[in-house]
């Protein structure tokens, strides 16, 4: 009976552990970064480099190159800018809402948050962790792009073809521009699970969501009905669930939109998350330990049967 006494407690000890464990969350939301107000860091170290950087045990990939008259980055950044009325590319790294978010999705201003830019990007999530969910924001640069037609340019030298819903089309030396022709415009974002570490592996899920959606039909979109069905461009904190990404050791994402110009997509290729939530998933003892146990048990049954 003591034996027996015993190995139940050793059960329910390991059964309470892994139910821990497994739901154990952390959210990254980017304190643990230092900037001087109205500032962000886009991986400018004085000198060409690829180390991106990490927030809550989470990798961000970066790539800041310096030339001798100019210099650019792609990847991510972080940022708690607040601008959220300044048109063009001097102000990308600002969130549209005008800072990060808090836990409910408010505005938190002068709180950190992440800016993505470019086409490779990754987050490496932290060790032994799944992805559960992060806020999602257009930066302003992107959105007043979408809304107004305007990039912080004039003349030839817009990028964007014009605003969303516009139907507005012309061409040039190098080609045509061009938006949706029966003014159906989106910017979407996917968020795609991978089994690997920087966006590499096979693939674990994926996530869809629309940064603005000018769309007749929005039945693809599971945020239509927040907005009343009306087309949008994102100005306020989304909150986006990613547990479809699965057992994901990273994920990557990919932009699109219906902007089209001769060398791609015209819509600025920028959005900001805040609040990355990973929940802890128990280490391969942690199971063979219950495991054990659970076969442990298994054969005590079964003696105490042939007795």
């Amino acid at each position: 009976m003591k034996k027996l006494t015993r190995l139940a407690a050793a059960i329910t000890f390991a059964v309470a552990l892994t139910s821990q464990i497994a739901s154990a969350e952390t959210v990254i939301d980017f304190e643990d970064l230092t900037l001087t107000p109205g500032s962000f860091y886009n991986g400018n170290t004085g000198v060409t480099n690829t180390d991106g950087w990490v927030s809550g045990g989470a990798t961000f990939n970066n790539s800041f190159t310096r030339e001798p008259t100019y210099s650019y980055w792609s990847g991510w950044a972080y940022s708690n800018v607040t601008n959220s009325t300044t048109t063009g590319f001097q102000n990308q790294y600002a969130s549209f809402a005008g800072g990060g978010a808090t836990s409910d999705g408010t505005v938190d201003v002068g709180g950190k948050y992440a800016v993505a830019s470019g086409g490779n990007l990754f987050v490496n999530l932290p060790t032994s962790t799944v992805a559960r969910s992060l806020w999602l924001n257009n930066t302003t640069y992107a959105a007043l792009a979408m809304r107004d037609g305007a990039d912080g340019n004039s003349g030839m030298t817009e990028f964007v073809t014009g605003a969303f819903g516009s139907k507005e089309s012309y061409s040039d030396m190098f080609g045509t521009y061009s938006l949706d022709p029966d003014g159906n415009d989106f910017f979407r974002i996917t968020f795609n699970g991978k089994s690997g570490l920087d966006g590499l592996g096979a693939d674990t899920g994926s996530v869809t969501r629309y940064l603005a959606d000018y769309r007749d039909d929005k039945s693809d979109n599971p945020d239509a009905l927040l907005f009343g069905g009306n087309d949008y461009v994102l100005s306020q904190w989304l909150d986006v669930d990613l547990s479809s990404l699965g057992n994901a050791k990273s994920f990557s994402v990919s932009l699109e939109s219906t902007d089209i110009g001769p060398f791609g997509a015209n819509t600025p290729s920028y959005f900001a998350i805040d609040n990355l939530s990973v929940a802890a998933v128990p280490e391969p003892a942690t199971w063979l330990a219950l495991v054990s146990v659970s076969g442990a048990v298994a054969m005590r049954r079964r003696r105490k049967r042939s007795v």
